[in-house]
């Protein structure tokens, strides 16, 4: 459904996404501290999760729309899940 979009519609959700995630890379860095992977860092790894999500969501048969609680929900759940995850191979693998 990515694929669907016009270029106006394609980038007005790509700023839409950027900016929600860079806020959620922003709370997630003033929460987890040093234990992150810094403000930019977040963003991207939130912004590729979201990606991710909404690619798997609509390879599951669902569409997309506007209004719709459940790609919200899809969309920020696999941004969040994805930095979790991150945060705990980081975790695991961290050598002193």
């Amino acid at each position: 459904m990515l694929w669907e979009l016009s270029f106006e519609q394609w980038m007005m959700s790509f700023a839409f996404i950027c900016c929600c995630c860079f806020i959620g890379g922003w709370v997630a860095d003033r929460i987890v501290g040093y234990a992150g992977f810094s403000v930019l860092g977040n963003w991207l790894l939130m912004l590729a999760g979201t990606y991710i999500g909404l690619l798997a969501y609509n390879l599951m048969g669902h569409s997309f729309s506007w209004d719709s609680q459940l790609t919200l929900a899809m969309a920020f759940g696999s941004a969040f899940a994805m930095l979790f995850i991150m945060l705990s191979v980081k975790a695991v693998f961290r050598f002193r």
